[in-house]
């Protein structure tokens, strides 16, 4: 067996000892992935939280009032890279304000949400992880 294998068998195995990961923790999250809701970002879907989000901002786009996720790439991946915004679309200053209270206090408390775009607006979203829900 080649030298870079036993070395990364090796590390696996010490951090996994080492670790303060409970086994149901990891089990939680076979599960999740499982279930087809994987964290890695593709062109028309992206899994945002905390990390992922620098500000969310309530603009006033024209007509429509816009909620929207300033993005970073985490580090180590951002050298020489751009940030970009992602928003939700309303009709109304109330709808529009609300969503932006609710999205802060989902991030803030550490939610993961899966979220489809079209450009630059998303869609669709659905919850991953929901820090609010009592059955956790």
């Amino acid at each position: 067996m080649p030298k870079f294998i036993r070395r990364l068998f090796l590390a696996a195995f010490i951090i996994l000892f080492f670790s303060n990961i409970a086994a149901e923790d990891v089990e939680d999250a076979v599960e999740i992935l499982k279930e087809k809701k994987y964290l890695a970002d593709t062109l028309f879907e992206k899994t945002v939280w905390r990390k992922k989000i620098s500000n969310i901002i309530l603009e006033e786009a024209g007509e429509t009032h816009r909620v929207s996720f300033l993005m970073i790439i985490p580090y180590p991946h951002n050298y020489k890279s751009q940030n970009y915004a992602l928003y939700y679309e309303f009709n109304t200053y109330r709808e529009a304000f609300e969503k932006f209270i609710y999205l802060d206090k989902f991030i803030d408390n550490n939610g993961v949400i899966r979220i489809k775009i079209l450009g630059s607006k998303i869609i669709s979203e659905e919850v991953i992880y929901n820090p609010f829900d009592p059955q956790l």
